[in-house]
């Protein structure tokens, strides 16, 4: 026996998952099964019976296929079979794999009006992490503000808090106030301020005009050009050898 082909407990373990999930085509053995879908797809296409039924006004086309294979049974396997899979298969999008509505898979016209057992359980591929965690901070807030009201009732640590931010707020803008700055200040501050200037004045160059102007404190106007233009005549090299040009 060939490594390729299947043992005998193989077959029988794929024969009985065939009858699980088609027990349609369960019974019809492979070969003679492809030529009679061949068969069926050549009477489809010609319109033969049972395929000249026509379409109803308000009938799917599952729906179609789906009372083809209820009347006339084994006669119109496998094709069926195969187109009822075919038009089972749903549209689907970002917004729904995200939800997993049964409500929008099945009333949409886009669905094709599906029956509710062909619809599989679905599971949420797509979690809200930036909604969770947008939801999470504004609940982490309220608590918290619960708690300070909770614990003042009088409301003196709310104002106690916005001195200490304006407080706060002075002590940094005081460092932007050049006649607030102590020259004799070994912290470092004042190195801090002047390497800005000089770490700006190594990659642009601080004497250019365009930003003079543009820093100015008064509008500069721009040269004005001489409106008309005299030819000027320049003098033509002598001796050239025209030939070698």
């Amino acid at each position: 026996m060939k490594s390729a082909e299947l043992t005998k407990a193989e077959c029988e373990k794929l024969a009985s998952v065939m009858v699980t999930r088609n027990p349609d085509l369960a019974t019809l053995p492979l070969m003679p099964a492809l030529r009679r879908l061949k068969e069926q797809v050549r009477q489809y296409a010609d319109g033969d019976i049972p395929y000249d039924r026509p379409l109803g006004d308000e009938e799917t086309v599952w729906e179609w296929w789906t009372r083809l294979a209820k009347r006339h049974g084994e006669k119109a396997q496998p094709l069926a079979t195969f187109t009822t899979e075919i038009y089972s298969i749903t549209v689907k999008s970002m917004a729904e794999e995200r939800t997993m509505s049964l409500v929008t898979w099945l009333n949409d016209p886009k669905r094709n009006r599906k029956a509710r057992e062909i619809v599989r359980k679905r599971r949420p591929v797509v979690k809200w992490r930036d909604m969770q965690k947008t939801i999470m901070s504004e609940t982490r807030v309220r608590s918290s503000a619960s708690q300070v009201t909770a614990s003042d009732p009088d409301g003196d640590s709310s104002a106690a808090l916005s001195e200490t931010d304006y407080e706060s707020e002075g002590e940094g803008s005081d460092l932007l106030d050049a006649s607030k700055v102590d020259p004799n200040d070994s912290s470092g501050t004042i190195e801090q301020c002047t390497s800005f200037a000089c770490s700006v004045g190594t990659h642009i160059n601080l004497g250019c005009r365009f930003f003079a102007d543009y820093l100015a404190d008064e509008v500069t106007l721009a040269a004005q050009l001489p409106t008309t233009f005299a030819p000027v005549a320049e003098p033509v090299a002598s001796g050239l050898s025209w030939e070698e040009w």
